[in-house]
């Protein structure tokens, strides 16, 4: 599938990651005073806090066969450190592409975005990622306190959304990273974590302001 494959330019919805991780989602194209990032989660592009700025980003990821100079469509740029002490509301990151031409601001099978919004309580949202490609469903929780497993341990986040699939599962592993997006096109979130009956996301609101950031 074209998810996980080598697209230039690169978009929303594709293979992405970290070069010591397997693979996540290529969320979307973000900008600060001027400049364009890709973004995903911490987890994905940072290796939960423990990548450091420069390191080599893959498209597509890792498990997904990105392993060559060729695929390295950028460098990590900056993080949002998760915290194991504190309750945390994004897992988020940035990766600077080292040609513009190599991204688009696309989502592969949504399209383009509409700016940002917040999700409310029972909005039929969609999301494109790596594994389980377009995907509905419906917020059911749009300020969720959590505790989620990482490799590194467990964290604690607040003010979360979460979704749950239309037909069986919204997303499954490997879709960290993706955008959740409202039907009329506007990014109401970043997901970075799920089971097969709920899918959680951090608000794409808080997203921008912890990295001082706007979608694209």
């Amino acid at each position: 599938p074209i998810y996980q494959r080598r697209v230039r330019p690169a978009m929303g919805g594709l293979s992405i990651g970290h070069y010591a991780i397997s693979a996540g989602t290529f969320a979307c194209l973000v900008k600060d005073a001027g400049e364009t990032f890709i973004l995903s989660n911490n987890h994905v592009l940072a290796n939960e806090n423990r990548g450091v700025e420069g390191d080599p980003i893959l498209q597509p990821g890792r498990f997904d066969g990105g392993k060559t100079d060729r695929d390295v469509i950028g460098r990590l740029d900056t993080f949002v450190a998760v915290d194991p002490e504190e309750p945390n509301i994004v897992d988020s990151a940035l990766a600077a592409p080292f040609e513009q031409r190599d991204v688009t601001p696309d989502i592969l099978g949504i399209g383009r975005l509409r700016g940002t919004k917040d999700a409310d309580l029972e909005e039929k949202v969609m999301k494109s990622g790596r594994t389980t490609r377009k995907t509905n469903g419906t917020v059911v929780d749009v300020s969720a306190t959590l505790r989620v497993g990482y490799a590194t341990g467990s964290y604690l986040f607040t003010d979360q959304v979460i979704i749950k699939g239309e037909r069986g599962a919204f997303s499954a592993g490997g879709d960290s990273g993706s955008t959740i997006v409202s039907y009329d096109g506007k990014a109401v979130g970043l997901l970075f974590a799920g089971s097969p009956f709920f899918t959680i996301a951090n608000k794409m609101s808080n997203v921008e302001k912890a990295l001082d950031v706007k979608v694209v």
